[in-house]
Parts: structure tokens; sequence; C-alpha cells
């Protein structure tokens, strides 16, 4: 029974994706900047695959390869409507089932902001629930992140869905952040 509610959330997940139209997609994240694209095969099929999609959809993108985790690399800039440049790290692990999106520093802030850099970052969370906005006193800033679970058949379909997510949401999140910026 288990097995078979698994199956069907997948299949449901993976249609949801499905139903969104490469043209939406495409023209929601236009502004793309022009990066490195490579022809060099991707070390896991989950990555392939998301980069297959995104060369479909033209996105253009940076293949660093396996880092020192292990996991895949994939560098996406986009130019926002609020935020110049959002910088989405996207990391595939080697199980191939899986992928961890980071927008690292979407802002910095100033150590006594804390407190209401913490609010709005509470804020955010409540109004954007795909993706999590992170307040870190270690280097006072603020990331955004996704972390994506799929069959390795449908990464590319789900994959550019969430880098969707996180493209937008980080970009309206900036615009609820940037007056703490140091």
């Amino acid at each position: 029974m288990k097995k078979s509610k698994r199956i069907l959330s997948i299949l449901i997940v993976l249609l949801l994706c499905l139903s969104f139209s490469g043209s939406a997609f495409a023209s929601g994240l236009s502004k793309f900047r022009d990066t490195q694209r490579t022809t060099e095969q991707a070390a896991y099929a989950s990555t392939q695959s998301f980069l297959d999609a995104m060369d479909a959809e033209e996105i253009r993108y940076t293949y660093h390869g396996l880092d020192s985790d292990k996991d895949d690399w994939v560098e996406v800039i986009y130019s926002g409507d609020y935020c110049d440049e959002i910088d989405i790290d996207i990391y595939f692990s080697s199980a191939e089932d899986r992928a961890s999106f980071r927008f690292w520093k979407v802002v910095e802030f100033d150590e006594a902001d804390f407190s209401d850099i913490l609010f709005t970052v509470n804020q955010l969370n409540y109004d954007y629930k795909w993706v999590k906005f992170v307040a870190d006193m270690s280097d006072n800033s603020v990331s955004a992140e996704i972390d994506v679970l799929f069959p390795t058949d449908a990464a590319g379909a789900i994959c550019l869905e969430s880098l969707d997510q996180i493209v937008n949401i980080a970009d309206l999140g900036y615009s609820e952040l940037k007056a703490y910026i140091k």
C-alpha cells in the first residue's frame, strides 16, 4: 500500500511538472545571462537530463562537474526584476534522485539588523513555501534554497520547474530584503 501511494505521489508531481508548457516556462526565464555552455557529458544521468532540458529551452548555464563532495554542480545566472544577479548553484546527488538548489548570499546585512532580518525571513518562508530562506549569523547573510526529490526519468522537467520557482521567489524575496543590505 505504501509503495502504491509513493508511486501515485511521484506520478502526480510529474504530471504537474509536465503540465507547464515549454513556452510559458521559457518566457518566465527569459532573462538568463549568457554563461558558458559545454558539450561535456554530465557525471550523473539526472544532471544530464536537466542539462538537456535547459538546452531545449535555450537556457544558458555553466557545468562545473563533480565538486569535492562528489555532487554534480551546475550554475545558472539570472537577471531578476529586483535583483541584478541571481546566481543559482544546483548540486545533483550521486544517488541520482535528488538535487539541491542554492542562491548563496541573497543579501548581506549588518549584525545589528539580525532581528529585523529574522522577522522578514520568517515572513518570506510563510509567504513562499516552495523556497526556504535562511538567515546565517556566521556571515550575516540570507540564502535561498530548494531541495528536490525526483524519479531519475523526470529529473529534467522537475528541476526546470524548481529552477523557475527559486529564481522567481528569490527575486521577490530580494525585493523585501534589499532594505537591509549593508
